[in-house]
């Protein structure tokens, strides 16, 4: 089964997203672009007001981000687990000089 995310009158399958564009505002309308593989044009999903457009603009990169994150690591993955998850230290000590 395809990951479909739905907006009512459109939903668009999740594989198929090539990138999702900025918050654009047309005569009063906003929305933000999604750009589709295999189309060179945009497909402009509109909301009545900037924070419903700006709201589901993050909700689609977070379902989009969280397919991947399953597909490549697994059904199991918490991606919030790798939050939680200390990366290794840094360091710091030595400073570098400007020539």
């Amino acid at each position: 089964m395809l990951p479909i995310v739905d907006y009512g009158g459109i939903a668009i399958v999740i594989p198929k997203v090539a990138a999702v564009g900025n918050i654009i505002e047309d005569n009063g309308r906003f929305g933000f672009e999604v750009y589709l593989s295999g189309m060179n044009e945009p497909l402009v999903i509109g909301f009545d007001n900037a924070k419903e457009a700006s709201d589901s603009r993050s909700e689609l990169i977070g379902i989009i981000a969280q397919f991947h994150y399953v597909r490549e690591m697994g059904p199991e993955y918490d991606i919030d687990d790798m939050a939680d998850e200390e990366g290794p230290e840094i360091d710091d000590s030595t400073k570098s000089e400007k020539h």
